[in-house]
């Protein structure tokens, strides 16, 4: 059986994290950028990357209030900032 490790990075190689930022319905540009959903944005600087970085992980950068992590990361904070209410009720699935 494989490590959390092996299972993330195995992940990590078959899916784009500008394929999951979309599916969680963020708007990304043709060079891979997005109005930040973290705070309020008015020009694309949150960029998604998916070559890998120094962890060997795909990742996004926000240039204007520097949140910054991975895919995974990405999907947690998207989902915490759906309201308990909504989820509760299955209003959202992700």
């Amino acid at each position: 059986m494989g490590s959390i490790k092996q299972l993330r990075e195995d992940i990590e190689n078959q899916i784009d994290i500008v394929d999951v930022a979309q599916k969680l319905g963020i708007t990304v540009n043709k060079d891979n950028k997005s109005l930040c959903i973290f705070h309020v944005d008015h020009h694309p600087s949150l960029q998604f990357f998916n070559t890998k970085d120094r962890d060997g992980m795909q990742h996004y950068h926000c240039f204007t209030c520097n949140a910054h992590g991975n895919m995974f990361e990405l999907v947690k904070k998207v989902q915490a900032r759906i309201p308990p209410k909504l989820k509760y009720k299955g209003l959202i699935l992700l």
